[in-house]
């Protein structure tokens, strides 16, 4: 698998689902590979297409993305493989490449799930 050798050169993008009173809600996030940093994008109702994009647009104008844009990046997805034109029409604008790569993406995002999974079920 690749290793990350500098910021925004990996980071992979994704959601996590949540129960509200609501129903269910999308937190969408993402994590860069090298600094371990977390974007936090948004909550959403939906995970459909036009949510999709939108969290990807949002993380290309998060401040803290844009200060690393100079060198390029590569989006990490698990899924989303039916969007991958649009995708790369938000990306590539600003140096971005596409990589659809489960076993990597769940590694970048395996710390990530594991600190959010041990503040929930924190004994105090």
């Amino acid at each position: 698998m690749p290793v990350a050798t500098r910021p925004l050169e990996f980071v992979a993008f994704f959601s996590i689902e949540i129960a509200t009173k609501e129903g269910n809600a999308h937190v969408f996030l993402a994590v860069d590979a090298y600094l371990d940093y977390v974007f936090n994008l948004g909550v959403e109702r939906t995970k459909d297409k036009e949510t999709v994009l939108k969290n990807i647009y949002f993380l290309i104008e998060h401040p803290d993305f844009a200060q690393h844009l100079g060198g390029g990046f590569t989006l990490v997805l698990e899924d989303f493989q039916e969007f991958e034109s649009q995708i790369t029409n938000i990306i590539r604008p600003n140096g971005g490449k596409l990589l659809f790569d489960k076993p990597y993406h769940n590694q970048i995002i395996h710390p990530v799930l594991v600190s959010f999974h041990n503040m929930l079920f924190r004994k105090e």
